[in-house]
């Protein structure tokens, strides 16, 4: 098989490199893997605009969350004519990894390999909001603001602590409102 990795190196300050590697390693054993370390949205938006010219059999994301919801939309967005078996693999290399917990995803390095590698794969429904796709979850209250809130620098710092900080700041400074349900 011919894969096509986009990593995305500001995913987690860029932590995961290594990882990244070694799974590349496992991987480049026994199939064609081209690499692509993206440090924005238009320079992975390239990559993934040339993905069916490449001919590739199989898009890897690595990243966070928000990668993987970027390569599904980019992917929708160029109205690709994909094989029926098709799949995105996910390698979790982002801040907090929700996606890797959601599909009960080990870190070790053989087991994500082969999983990538494998034709064992489950099929899932995309939600649409607008004209946003989603795999995994969308927020509209609370949370949403909280993640919204979020300077990519100290998360950069600061990791999964962050999302907490911000929570408890929220928290404080919340005012009660009454709805009618």
């Amino acid at each position: 098989m011919k894969f096509c990795l986009i990593y995305n190196k500001k995913s987690a300050g860029g932590r995961k490199s290594k990882f990244i590697k070694k799974i590349l390693e496992e991987i480049s054993n026994h199939h064609k893997v081209d690499l692509f370390e993206t440090s924005s949205e238009s320079e992975a938006s390239e990559v993934i605009k040339n993905f069916e010219i490449n001919n590739y059999d199989r898009l890897l994301v690595a990243g966070g969350d928000g990668s993987v919801s970027f390569a599904i939309n980019e992917l929708i967005k160029n109205n690709f004519k994909l094989p029926e078996n098709f799949a995105i693999g996910y390698i979790p290399a982002g801040t907090a990894n929700i996606l890797q917990a959601e599909l009960g995803m080990t870190k070790n390095v053989k087991h994500i390999a082969n999983t990538l590698t494998s034709d064992n794969y489950d099929k899932t429904c995309l939600v649409k909001i607008n004209d946003k796709h989603f795999i995994l979850m969308a927020g509209i209250g609370w949370d949403a603001q909280i993640v919204n809130s979020i300077d990519s620098y100290l998360k950069k710092i600061l990791g999964k602590v962050i999302f907490g900080i911000k929570g408890f700041q929220k928290f404080l400074s919340m005012n009660n409102k009454k709805i009618k349900v």
